[in-house]
């Protein structure tokens, strides 16, 4: 008891436990005074004052979730709180059931962190996905009513034609397109040559200035057009993308 009571009340989480006999005073550790910003002599007089605490819309489940662990059960559960002087905070709260030799639960223990920092972090990351795929959706958008063809070669294969690419290799569908190599693309005699060009692209970022060249179209004829590509750095890979007209 002495080295649980000088873990717990040296450690940043806060450390409850509640007996089921009641003329077993409950406990808390100092930790809690920081992150409810409540006195502890609040639990000793009221066991449940924590509850006064928990915001409006998670309090329910939290009523629930504490008298199934006075039955017995685990939880793992997360929730808000509210301090006397407004703040909100999330906290991350696990709790368990001590039994004795007959199985019988005597007690539940639990131990609650702050994760409010964890919860703003997940929050801006999600925010900033959501940003990014509405501006991917633009983008995507732009892209298929360029009047120019684009190609996005990802992994040495395409992985994105718009319409105005289709259109030009003579193709039905961008699929006839996705999945084959920008390098057959291009007039058999360019090939080693532009292969070289593409190997280069995918090592290392680099731009590709406007250059005069023929590409061959689905029904094998030879088309002059003008090409500019670019290649970047995506998640991991490089990415080349490829303009023409």
């Amino acid at each position: 008891e002495i080295k649980f009571r000088q873990f717990a009340e040296n450690t940043r989480e806060v450390i409850w436990m509640v007996p089921l006999d009641p003329h077993e005073p409950p406990y808390v550790s100092p930790a809690y005074e920081q992150v409810w910003g409540r006195s502890c002599a609040d639990i000793y007089q009221n066991p449940n004052s924590w509850m006064e605490a928990v915001h409006p819309d998670d309090l329910e489940e939290a009523r629930l979730r504490f008298a199934a662990e006075l039955e017995g059960k685990s939880a793992d559960s997360e929730y808000r709180i509210r301090t006397p002087d407004g703040q909100e905070k999330w906290v991350h709260d696990r709790a368990f059931p001590i039994r004795d030799h007959t199985g019988k639960v005597i007690r539940v223990v639990g131990i609650v962190e702050e994760i409010t920092e964890r919860k703003r972090y997940e929050a801006e990351l999600e925010s900033t996905n959501r940003a990014l795929q509405a501006s991917e959706a633009r983008y995507r958008k732009l892209i298929d009513l360029s009047p120019n063809a684009i190609l996005v070669g990802r992994n040495h294969a395409i992985a994105f034609a718009n319409q105005a690419a289709v259109e030009l290799f003579g193709v039905c569908s961008a699929s006839e397109l996705i999945g084959g190599r920008l390098v057959d693309l291009v007039r058999l005699e360019d090939r080693s040559s532009t292969e070289r060009v593409i190997q280069g692209m995918y090592e290392c970022e680099m731009q590709l200035q406007l250059q005069e060249g023929q590409i061959r179209r689905a029904d094998g004829s030879l088309l002059d057009v003008e090409v500019a590509a670019a290649s970047f750095a995506e998640n991991g890979g490089q990415v080349v993308q490829a303009v023409i007209h």
